[in-house]
């Protein structure tokens, strides 16, 4: 069941009106990836943050607004689903490498934050105060929350 106006409003976009066609969680994972190869200090994996959806989204310059918001968000969820990807793994290796009792709970831990997340990037849902571009923003607020999530969990806890 779709639960608010911007899937609404992204669908339409996507399916009504002509525009190209973007990348995937798939291809984010692989740029976020190549950026963070090679990074040991959390600070310097920062620069990764927007590495796929600041060029993903740049595409989408010349295109009518509500396609182009439609596909800037899209952009932006695609790295968010690569950071959780990210997130999870670094939660596995977790589970895997280390046998204290925090690492029992990192899964519980990244649970909360992303339903934090989640709940937190909800405010830009109020069409009155964000109308259409609050898609994008809450699009935004959940790629940027996801990296920090992923970033903490693989990189500051070592």
């Amino acid at each position: 069941m779709i639960k608010n106006i911007y899937t609404v409003t992204a669908l339409v976009g996507a399916l009504l009106l002509p525009h190209e066609a973007l990348a995937s969680p798939k291809e984010a994972l692989q740029v976020l990836t190549a950026c963070l190869k090679g990074k040991v200090n959390p600070d310097d994996t920062h620069v990764c943050i927007g590495r796929y959806s600041d060029p993903c989204a740049a595409k989408t310059e010349n295109t009518a607004p509500i396609p182009q918001t439609a596909d800037q968000t899209q952009c932006l969820l695609d790295e968010a689903a690569a950071w959780d990807a990210l997130r999870d793994r670094a939660v596995a290796s977790w589970k895997e490498d280390n046998g204290t009792s925090f690492s029992t709970n990192i899964g519980k831990i990244a649970q909360e934050g992303a339903r934090f997340a989640k709940n937190k990037c909800s405010v830009f849902q109020d069409t009155a105060q964000f109308g259409q571009t609050g898609m994008a923003l809450e699009a935004e607020c959940l790629r940027d929350e996801a990296a920090r999530t992923a970033i903490f969990i693989g990189y500051s806890l070592d």
